[in-house]
Order: C-alpha cells, then structure tokens, then sequence
C-alpha cells in the first residue's frame, strides 16, 4: 500500500469517527423535530435539527463536523434557565434549511442509536416520500417526554403499523 492509500483510508477513518461522534452527541444532546404551524388557511410543517449544551466546546466540535459535511448552523446563546443550577448558559446550535438537515442526518442515520426512528422518519418527510401529517405524529409522540416505551421499541418506526401503534398509547 502506498502513501495516497494509506491517507486515504486514514482520512475515511477519521471521517467515520467524527460522524459517529456527532451521532452520539445528536443521540444524547439532540432533538430532531418536526414543527406543525396553523396558519390563517393553511398548514406548515418545519424540520430542524439541535444540539443543546452548556459547554461551548461541544457546540463548536458540532459546528466543525456540521462545517466537514458541508452545512452551517446557527448557534443561539440562552439566558439561563432555572433548571440548570451551576450557572452556566445554554448554547444550542440549529439547522433549519430542510437541504442542510437531510444531509446531516444521512450522514449520521447509520450511527445513531436512540433517535435513529426519528431521524428516519424525518429523512421520509425531507424526501417526500411519507405523508406530512403521519411524520408529524410519530415525531410528536417519539419526542413526547417520559414516553413509556424504550427508543429501542420504535427503532424501526418508518413502517406504518409502529407509527399508528404509537399514537394508539399516546
């Protein structure tokens, strides 16, 4: 093997790495979402894609992966919230530009674990190929806090029987 081959490959490794990190951070940190607006006539639906934490370094690790994979998102700084009681300030970092987030969840869809249903479904929705309102539903409810059932459970949600079971316990 000679040099380019091994860069390459070397480069295809450390890629990986930080694609499998950014899974772990999204998997922990994250929140895949999909917002339902009512509008006067009609309805909207908006995809985003954040990572919320208090240390900066975390924020900016993701703003460098979100950087490699060809995207950039926004970072907001939050007063602090009550909830956290060390004082530190919460910093998130957002995707909203539908193209964006496609291409982050692509990227790392086969490395997350606990929110892979959701990045699927999502994935479905970007790509026109579920119907708007049935992602809306499953994201709400896989979102929902202190949901009973394990990620583990509605892993393999994109089929349409997991969603309507979801609903049915919601």
């Amino acid at each position: 093997m000679d040099n380019k081959q091994a860069t390459s490959i070397q480069n295809d490794l450390i890629y990986t790495a930080e694609l499998a990190y950014l899974a772990g951070i999204i998997d922990g940190e994250g929140w895949i979402g999909l917002q339902k607006r009512l509008q006067k006539r009609w309805i909207t639906y908006k995809p985003a894609l954040r990572v919320t934490n208090t240390d900066a370094n975390i924020i900016n690790k993701v703003r460098q992966v979100w950087e490699v994979i060809g995207v950039d998102g926004h970072i907001y700084e939050n007063d602090q919230d009550p909830s956290v009681t060390n004082g530190k300030q919460i910093m998130n970092i957002q995707l909203n530009k539908q193209t964006d987030i496609l291409r982050v969840l692509l990227a790392v869809e086969p490395f997350l674990v606990g929110k892979r249903a959701r990045a699927q479904m999502l994935i479905r929705f970007l790509t026109k190929s579920i119907d708007r309102e049935e992602a809306y539903q499953f994201i709400r409810t896989a979102n929902k806090k202190g949901l009973r059932e394990s990620s583990e459970t509605t892993r393999e949600a994109p089929d349409s029987h997991l969603v309507e079971d979801m609903a049915q316990t919601a």
